[in-house]
């Protein structure tokens, strides 16, 4: 498969991802957690005490003291929210009388941003919040969050070069060990050329890096999209397989077979 074909692909799948997410929120906002958390939101930004604190599940309601409500409030820009989006979900459904998850609502004022992500439980058609964040953002997510090249460190590069490359690697030398001939343990082979391990993940809005030891990727890399207008997560591992492959077999060209030399041949040499 060539390069551009395996851009394009990837392209698609990007677009097939942020398009199940949006078409999820879309078809589920008519739901009642929807609406109850909007609601819940709409509330904190008028810093009505009184009816938040009334939303919420017993344990998160004596944690809300009016000093930690001030501590929470004081995060938000100043008036109340003149439009709220949808953002992403998270919802369980256990029965059709339980369900619990979490929902994020990015919150638009008059003079900023803020992100308002809450948990909720519904236990038959008692909803109830138990716990809710606040987190004032310099701007919409869809504008942050936006996939540009501009202004990114060295190491964000490498993690995307790489990000890039080690699947066509993985790829390249799976091709090579299936047109091997007469090579043992052939499957197996290809399982362990197959994954990548120790895992890099960096997050390409704010440049943050993760690593995680134990950790096995399909084609030893990937990427993740937190939310609908959430942060580029790419992760890339270490292509063990694909190494110890060529470290074995180095010299040797795919679906390349030694060439017979003729019994004739062979006698004349001889003679």
């Amino acid at each position: 498969m060539r390069p551009r074909t395996l851009a394009a692909f990837a392209v698609v799948m990007i677009s097939l991802y942020a398009c199940n997410i949006e078409q999820y929120i879309a078809e589920h906002s008519d739901d009642p957690e929807f609406s109850f958390v909007q609601n819940f939101f709409q509330q904190v930004s008028a810093r009505d005490y009184e009816s938040v604190s009334q939303q919420l599940a017993d344990r998160t309601r004596a944690e809300l003291t009016p000093a930690s409500w001030s501590q929470t409030i004081a995060l938000l820009p100043e008036g109340e929210a003149v439009s709220m989006r949808r953002h992403g979900a998270d919802i369980v459904m256990l029965s059709d009388s339980k369900r619990h998850g979490a929902i994020s609502f990015e919150l638009e004022f008059e003079d900023g941003w803020a992100m308002g992500i809450a948990r909720f439980s519904k236990t038959f058609n008692d909803y109830r919040i138990t716990g809710f964040q606040l987190v004032r953002t310099a701007g919409p997510q869809a504008e942050l969050n936006r996939f540009t090249l501009a202004g990114k460190s060295l190491l964000q590069y490498l993690v995307l070069l790489a990000a890039m490359a080690v699947p066509l690697f993985i790829v390249f030398t799976l091709v090579a060990c299936a047109r091997k001939p007469d090579l043992g343990h052939k499957g197996w082979w290809l399982f362990f050329i197959l994954l990548g391990f120790c895992q890099m993940t960096v997050n390409w809005t704010t440049g943050e890096m993760g690593f995680q030891a134990l950790s096995a990727n399909l084609l030893g890399a990937g990427l993740n999209i937190g939310g609908q207008y959430g942060p580029w997560m790419f992760s890339v591992a270490l292509p063990v397989g694909a190494i110890l492959f060529w470290v074995r077999h180095r010299g040797d060209s795919p679906g390349v077979r030694p060439r017979s030399t003729p019994v004739s041949e062979v006698a004349a040499n001889q003679l």
